[in-house]
């Protein structure tokens, strides 16, 4: 764990969103997200991975750290393992080490972190939004109750989807932030 927030620190990444993010992963969690698009005929009959599956992936197996992040056609829909780098990556036929990976048979998805309070109103600020008005708009009981800054701004993906979707408002913004 240490070398992977190490690593974080290093790339000038807030610690709210390594709190948030960063996963460090069990030998099956790895499997079970490498093999999650795998056909029937990939296993045998009592539902293991075949063998040449296992020694393909044999090195990134022993462990790495994972990045969960938001689903962007399900915003609703609990964060999942976006992205993987193995400490021991699998080479790719050009003999260069695949440093990301993603699942067999995948397509690869867009990351959409969890964001905290505290990144999603520097955020704001910096685009010229009044993170007030978003959270009355996004999440009104958050007004009266508060909330922790590190927490996860569960909303920060909608108004950024709404922002993107409404061209006025977007080139207000980029107006604003000039």
């Amino acid at each position: 764990m240490k070398k992977a927030v190490e690593e974080w620190n290093q790339s000038a990444i807030a610690p709210s969103l390594i709190k948030l993010n960063l996963e460090i992963l069990t030998e099956e969690e790895i499997a079970e997200w490498y093999f999650q698009y795998l056909r029937n005929s990939a296993r045998r009959n009592d539902g293991r991975i075949r063998d040449g599956y296992l020694r393909a992936y044999k090195d990134p197996l022993r462990g790495g750290w994972g990045i969960k992040g938001r689903d962007p056609t399900n915003l609703d829909a609990e964060p999942e393992l976006r992205v993987f780098k193995p400490y021991y990556p699998r080479i790719n036929k050009n003999g260069k080490e695949i440093k990301y990976d993603s699942p067999k048979n995948s397509k690869h998805n867009p990351i959409f972190p969890r964001v905290s309070y505290e990144v999603a109103a520097l955020i704001c600020r910096k685009a010229g939004v009044s993170f007030i008005a978003m959270t009355q708009k996004y999440a009104p009981s958050e007004i009266l109750t508060g909330v922790d800054d590190d927490a996860e701004c569960k909303w920060f993906w909608k108004m950024c989807d709404s922002f993107l979707r409404n061209p006025l408002r977007r080139r207000d913004v980029e107006l604003s932030v000039k």
